[in-house]
């Protein structure tokens, strides 16, 4: 929506946190979301051994949902 672009995911992360977080849109809890699913995702790419246990899997998905319920009411906003 804004024409940005990032080759990588850091890129993008940084620049939600910037636009988003900083300028005070979204609360400091959405990037905190976004930086344990990274690194969660990161860790499963990268590191042969690195193992989720269920609990923390719960955890994301209900993350996941709060971060798009916030990120949708924000969009639903501005049309």
């Amino acid at each position: 929506m804004e024409g940005v672009e990032f080759v990588k995911h850091s890129g993008n992360i940084s620049y939600f946190r910037k636009e988003y977080i900083k300028t005070g849109i979204f609360d400091v809890e959405l990037s905190d979301i976004i930086t344990k699913a990274f690194t969660i995702r990161s860790g499963s790419d990268y590191d042969d051994f690195y193992v989720v246990f269920k609990e923390e899997t719960r955890k994301q998905i209900e993350n996941a949902a709060l971060f798009c319920d916030q990120i949708k009411s924000d969009l639903a906003g501005k049309s």
